[in-house]
């Protein structure tokens, strides 16, 4: 809906994705938890990966894991508060 509000007035926005990742093994229980919160409160386009999968797509990265919100992206929050005001 944000993606929409933006483009119906002018706001720049790209929805680029977005890794959140587990750069230790002690880290993917955490990793698991916001996947699972993620998905009960109905975010889509969230998608499960190993390491070198992620690694493939960002090759700077270092990580064991990582969850991939495809839909995720960046909004110009300036021109966004302009609009709402």
């Amino acid at each position: 809906m944000l993606y929409k509000y933006c483009s119906e007035h002018d706001i720049p926005h790209e929805q680029t994705g977005k890794l959140i990742v587990a750069t230790r093994s002690s880290e993917i229980p955490k990793l698991n938890d916001i996947l699972n919160r993620g998905i009960q409160n109905g975010v889509d386009g969230l998608k499960m990966m190993e390491g070198v999968d992620a690694m493939k797509m960002e090759p700077e990265l270092q990580c064991v894991k990582a969850i991939l919100s495809s839909l995720s992206g960046i909004v110009d929050s300036h021109s966004l508060m302009l609009s709402l005001v």
